[in-house]
């Protein structure tokens, strides 16, 4: 039967078996692929099994999750989000979130999962149950990128409106404390507050917004607050790109745009592909258009890349420069869009 109760339950498209065997698979239009066993000494018709989940229309998402390196979620236009059990190749939890899907990502301790969809809908799940637990519209086109700030307090989306827009998650780190909106704590320590109030749900509250891109929003990063330069030490920044491919620069509480030099700031993720750090990654003669997705591993080691020549590039990082060294990876047929 199908993973979602709302759903028709599949129809069999194709069905193959091999000679000699009394086993056989079918695939259906759910993109899911059956195995039929034989009927038993007695009669009984044998239990299907699963091998293969698929979803039913383009995938625009993935993510993994900050705790567990087998599992990982990804999201489709069809309205699905799915949590996979890579090691074990098993579909784990799946739920319809009632709108196409453009981006997915977890929240620093794994409890949430944040939905972004294509007409500017967010949806917060509870990870482990997939259960909805808040939804927003502050705008009207498609949400591209997500991420959640280091110590959790903050969730920021990126969108074709050319807007960032910031929200606090109600996370609060070692103490409970209940001050102002938005307040840094001391990287990376936390716990897991949300459990302990209003039901794990947090108390998500739409705070700022940053406008000052001149193109759809394409990557964002959280800084890491401890170690901004000395002037803007303390205060979660963001660095950002659009597909004009402008470099700008936020203080994520106020969402006012930041005009210093952040050449030497330390970021929580690298998926912005504009940097010093990362200029290497660009070949001659791309004119900034070939590669599509950048990030970097989480022991600051390595960049991955995808680009528009159906490659994944790996490089050490930083990528500082040019013509940097670098190991592909060949297996796709077209462009490579994300790359995590």
């Amino acid at each position: 039967t199908s993973p979602y109760k709302e759903d028709m339950p599949p129809v069999i498209r194709s069905v193959d078996a091999q000679p000699g065997s009394l086993s056989f698979v079918v695939g259906t239009n759910k993109c899911d692929i059956w195995e039929m066993a034989p009927s038993d000494a007695d009669g009984n018709a044998g239990r299907p099994k699963c091998l293969t989940n698929g979803h039913t229309a383009d995938v625009y998402a993935c993510a993994t999750h900050p705790k567990r390196p087998n599992v990982f979620a990804s999201a489709a236009e069809s309205s699905n989000v799915r949590l996979w059990d890579s090691r074990a190749r098993e579909l784990m939890r799946a739920t319809s979130v009632g709108f196409q899907c453009r981006s997915v990502q977890f929240s620093q301790d794994g409890q949430h999962l944040a939905v972004g969809g294509k007409l500017g809908r967010l949806k917060i799940l509870k990870a482990d149950t997939m259960q909805p637990l808040v939804t927003f519209k502050k705008c009207n086109s498609a949400i591209d990128e997500i991420k959640y700030a280091p110590n959790n307090r903050l969730l920021a989306t990126g969108s074709h409106d050319l807007y960032i827009d910031i929200y606090d998650t109600g996370f609060r780190g070692p103490g409970g404390d209940k001050g102002k909106s938005g307040k840094v704590l001391k990287y990376p320590e936390m716990n897991t507050m949300w459990e302990k109030e209003k039901g794990g749900k947090g108390e998500y509250i739409h705070m700022s917004r940053c406008s000052g891109h001149s193109a759809t929003i394409s990557h964002l990063d959280f800084s890491l607050p401890l170690f901004n330069p000395p002037e803007l030490r303390g205060r979660t920044l963001i660095v950002s790109n659009c597909n004009s491919y402008e470099i700008l620069y936020w203080d994520a509480l106020t969402g006012q745009q930041i005009l210093a030099n952040q050449r030497d700031t330390k970021w929580h993720t690298r998926t912005t592909m504009l940097g010093f750090d990362v200029m290497g990654i660009w070949p001659d003669g791309s004119m900034n258009v070939s590669v599509n997705a950048l990030d970097r591993s989480h022991n600051l080691e390595y960049a991955a890349t995808g680009d528009d020549y159906s490659l994944v590039k790996i490089f050490n990082y930083p990528v500082v420069h040019d013509d940097a060294p670098w190991r592909e990876c060949k297996g796709h047929s077209s462009h490579v869009t994300s790359v995590r």
